[in-house]
């Protein structure tokens, strides 16, 4: 199986590893920092390495719940991911696009020196 048949999915309450022919789906028993937790694929195998946002024993690796519990866990987690996903991509755009302003400030203030400095040496030249 290549690489590029993994997918992983971590939410601070659920671990989801797609890795054909293999599919694993965890509603974890407590929250996980999700943004500082990785997945390495390496000579064919999958180290997942989470991070507990809160430093106690986990009794369980799972959640104990309804089926409706775990549902509305996992709702909530991925819910939270994608708000965040999208609150980075939103930040990475208006860096973006300051930078491009940025960009285009410094530009024309060498312009603006460049019309100046023309401009001066038309009047010594004139004056001269």
């Amino acid at each position: 199986t290549s690489p590029q048949a993994l997918d992983v999915l971590l939410t601070k309450a659920t671990l989801r590893v797609s890795f054909l022919p293999f599919l694993i789906d965890l509603c974890l028993a407590h929250d996980v920092d999700d943004a500082n937790s990785k997945a390495v694929l390496k000579d064919g195998i999958l180290t997942i390495t989470l991070f507990k946002l809160e430093s106690k024993l986990w009794g369980d690796l799972l959640y104990d719940g309804t089926k409706d519990e775990i549902t509305n866990r996992r709702d909530v987690a991925l819910a939270e991911r994608t708000a965040r996903v999208q609150r980075k991509h939103q930040e990475v755009l208006s860096r973006k696009v300051e930078e491009e302003r940025m960009t285009l400030r410094t530009q024309m203030a060498l312009e603006e020196n460049e019309r100046q400095m023309i401009d001066d040496k038309k009047s010594r030249g004139e004056a001269g």
